[in-house]
């Protein structure tokens, strides 16, 4: 049984102009503990709402959110709130929000920030939820005397590694991180994406890697999901999706990152996202695809088998297996 199980999760607001698909169906998984699922796509493909549908931090106009969620063997999906805020949230699901370096609060000194929930949530006290914090400092890196600072003393990158401390704190089976290093110039990011690989190893936590970076993801992920409109359109092991695209929403992607290397040159993903509220029939990235034919038009495509482990949203899939 895989550690995390996601199945046809579903994750729709209410607009003036009908339902937004943000989440459309989408199933994952994560096989054990200490992988890493790398979620990648365009502006407003729905990574953000997936992560959030999977921590269960809803908007308030939500209109459907339904599917089946399995956490080492705990459905989450039909969990009342007060159960999963109690058992779940932070506890075994923990995330990292895309600014999340920007959320402290500004008067309050770092060690305390950490502390705080453990106190509060665990019953610790403050002498042994100070010690914690401490030690989850000098665990993501930071220099001693950091808990006795406050939040306008650090730097960006200092202030996004007490974003993940604070995420640790309660021992979590699954981090969340969306778009944790989108603030960061690109030393910092290399720093930040180096202590995740540690911590991924040192510490066995499952993590869910949200970003539009390709080359992130590629670093750090075992499996990667390319979403597009709600939906995933290619899921397999990393090295496979990356190297051999079977979808050519993956291509696009991956044709639009400059090389090192070689004399090609990047291409731009050609048109634009469909609507969130009416997408097309079909396929819905047939109006962009290069290889889109009848069909596409009037039938939807579901994840074909592309190879070992390896599935993708396109007919071209199915034809090849």
């Amino acid at each position: 049984m895989a550690f995390l199980t996601i199945e046809n999760l579903v994750l729709h607001y209410n607009s003036p102009r009908g339902a937004v698909r943000a989440v459309d169906g989408v199933s994952l998984s994560i096989e054990r503990p200490g992988a890493a699922l790398g979620v990648i796509g365009e502006t407003g493909s729905g990574k953000s709402s997936l992560a959030m549908s999977i921590a269960r931090i809803l908007p308030g106009n939500v209109g459907r959110y339904e599917g089946r969620i399995d956490l080492g063997g705990t459905e989450l999906i039909s969990l009342s709130n007060d159960r999963f805020r109690r058992e779940i949230r932070w506890r075994r699901i923990a995330v990292v929000f895309q600014g999340a370096m920007n959320g402290f609060n500004p008067v309050m000194r770092i060690g305390r920030q950490i502390a705080e929930p453990l106190i509060v949530r665990t019953g610790e006290s403050k002498a042994t939820a100070l010690a914690r914090a401490e030690e989850l400092l000098e665990a993501v890196g930071l220099p001693r005397g950091t808990a006795r600072r406050y939040p306008h003393e650090l730097s960006g990158g200092m202030k996004q590694r007490v974003a993940i401390a604070m995420a640790l704190s309660m021992k979590p089976d699954l981090l969340i991180l969306d778009e944790p290093t989108s603030a960061l110039d690109v030393s910092v990011q290399a720093k930040i994406m180096n202590l995740l690989k540690r911590l991924k190893w040192e510490t066995g936590v499952a993590m869910i890697f949200v970003t539009h970076d390709i080359a992130l993801a590629s670093e750090i992920s075992d499996t990667v999901a390319v979403m597009y409109a709600g939906q995933v359109r290619e899921l397999g092991p990393v090295d496979r999706v990356l190297d051999a695209p079977a979808d050519p929403y993956t291509t696009a992607l991956l044709a639009s990152i400059p090389t090192l290397h070689g004399a090609a040159t990047p291409r731009y993903v050609a048109g634009v996202a469909p609507d969130s509220v009416e997408p097309p029939s079909g396929c819905r990235f047939r109006e962009r695809c290069p290889h889109a034919f009848s069909r596409c038009r009037s039938e939807a495509p579901r994840l074909f088998d592309a190879g070992p482990s390896h599935r993708a949203r396109c007919f071209l899939a199915e034809d090849a297996s």
